[in-house]
């Protein structure tokens, strides 16, 4: 059940991510492509447990375990890798986008940051 509970959560992040970080001209279309590998994992995830089947070993055992356990801590790894989004503009084009990778992440609560900021931009 707790495995249930974090795929219904990782489809729900799929929507959530893929409106954030994607401009609008590409949006729908990434989406729909996220929602395409996201199902296909789906359908393979019976196949993948049963391989323990094919290899009659311990090792066959635990081939299903190693599948889906690199599998999580790869998804893990890259999602590391995702910019911040929050107190941010959504991305209208594809430069926003970018721009949104490039930026770290501002600390909002700091008014010393949001001064300099506001001069930096000013000067600009």
């Amino acid at each position: 059940m707790i495995g249930k509970l974090g795929i219904s959560a990782a489809f729900a992040d799929i929507y959530f991510l893929s409106a954030e970080l994607f401009p609008t001209s590409i949006r729908s279309f990434i989406l729909g492509l996220s929602c395409i590998f996201g199902r296909c994992g789906s359908l393979a995830s019976p196949y993948i447990a049963d391989l323990g089947l094919l290899i009659e070993s311990s090792f066959g055992k635990a081939l299903p375990l190693l599948v889906f356990g690199s599998m999580m801590l790869g998804s893990g790894f890259m999602a590391l890798t995702l910019p911040e989004t929050m107190n941010k503009k959504m991305p209208e084009t594809i430069e926003d986008a970018l721009a949104l990778k490039r930026n770290k992440s501002i600390d909002r609560n700091n008014p010393e940051v949001c001064i300099e900021l506001t001069k930096e931009h000013l000067l600009a």
